[in-house]
């Protein structure tokens, strides 16, 4: 006799893997990179600290009413669950799709972009002739120009990707170890800021 068996998710992130999981979802590259172009910008630390005091409002509110949703459609599955429950299966299909082709590629694809460019900063990587730098394709995209950052913003994905296929386990010891160094570089950045004499 055939059991019946039924396929569970595996709880292999724990609670302190959990916020750091949220913590590097939420806290990208533009803590780091568009304070300064927000600066110049604005010309002003108060009006900067107002702008993410906004942002940060904002984003509380849409991360209550979500928690909200959560707590009422109790399914795994995200917000795919949560649009098929409120708008239909058509709506949660599409969403899932978009959520594949543009928003989370789209999403993965720039935060490692700014990684690569910082990584570049730092270790000045080597500037590569490449025959064909200059071909355009619509929209002024250049695919050779700036080639050695491209490889490394692709060669870090494929590597977080084949970490990830490892299972939940290394995925998760891997996304708590860069969500803490996020929060922890946050941190150091806020006390040299604070503690810095204002010019």
């Amino acid at each position: 006799m055939k059991k019946n068996t039924s396929a569970t998710l595996v709880q292999g992130i724990g609670t302190f893997g959990a916020i750091a999981l949220v913590f590097g979802s939420m806290i990208g590259s533009g803590a780091f990179k568009k304070v300064s172009v927000m600066s110049q910008h604005l010309g002003s630390p108060g009006w900067v600290m107002l702008a993410w005091a906004l942002a940060g409002g904002i984003t509380l509110i849409g991360a209550l009413s979500n928690a909200e949703v959560a707590s009422q459609i109790a399914a795994s599955g995200g917000q795919y669950q949560y649009f098929k429950r409120m708008y239909g299966k058509a709506f949660a299909f599409m969403y899932g799709w978009t959520s594949v082709a543009v928003i989370q590629t789209a999403t993965i694809a720039a935060v490692a972009y700014v990684f690569g460019q910082s990584l570049h900063q730092w270790l000045q990587l080597p500037d590569w002739e490449v025959p064909g730098a200059a071909f355009s394709l619509p929209f002024g995209i250049q695919p050779l120009n700036d080639l050695p950052v491209k490889l490394l913003t692709a060669g870090l994905i494929v590597a977080l990707t084949l970490i990830n296929a490892l299972g939940v386990r290394i995925g998760g010891s891997i996304t708590t170890l860069m969500g803490s160094a996020v929060v922890l570089c946050i941190l150091l950045i806020s006390a040299v800021g604070l503690s810095s004499p204002m010019a």
